[in-house]
């Protein structure tokens, strides 16, 4: 009888697991609309910025949660591309959750070759992202990065139209 229970209570245990432990639901939100599949992932110079729009939000969303200073779902506006010669540049325009909007900046330029040393291993993609977000001064909201073609730079500018309240964030993959 004693045996029976246990049985009974291990197959109720497996069922259980098996009904409800391998939830299919994505965890991190980063399921795309039909907004952002038709999205442009591919720059001028044919590379493409992401292999679909489920990797770029999961590149981005480090620097999301670090622009809000926590986890939020969001959703990719706009592609905006700039000319470059070898690589690309290219703005992702985003809105939060809570209706937030703001930009991060990815880049690649050419890749350049060179000997390693013994030891070192490869590096990374050669991709930097980058982000603004509002320092401890306290002057600034919200924080948004510009591209300056013309001058070949980057800054950050707060709603207030100041850039002291705001930081610029250089990561390179």
């Amino acid at each position: 009888m004693k045996q029976k229970r246990i049985i009974i209570g291990w197959a109720l245990a497996t069922a259980t697991f098996a009904l409800f432990g391998c939830n299919q639901e994505n965890p991190y939100g980063l399921d795309p609309t039909a907004h952002e599949e038709a999205l442009n992932l591919c720059a001028q110079s044919g590379e493409y910025i992401a292999k679909n729009v489920q990797e770029l939000k999961k590149l981005m969303e480090p620097h999301v949660e670090s622009n809000q200073r926590e986890s939020k779902d969001f959703e990719i506006d706009e592609i905006k591309y700039y000319p470059q010669e070898k690589g690309y540049l290219a703005e992702v325009i985003y809105t939060t959750e809570d209706g937030y909007s703001s930009n991060v900046v990815i880049e690649k330029g050419p890749i350049r070759h060179r000997i390693r040393k013994r030891g070192e291993s490869g590096g990374g993609t050669g991709t930097s992202f980058y982000s603004c977000k509002e320092n401890d001064s306290g002057k600034c909201s919200s924080c948004r990065l510009v591209v300056d073609q013309r001058a070949k730079q980057r800054y950050c500018v707060c709603d207030k139209g100041i850039s002291e309240g705001c930081s610029l964030y250089k990561t390179t993959y």
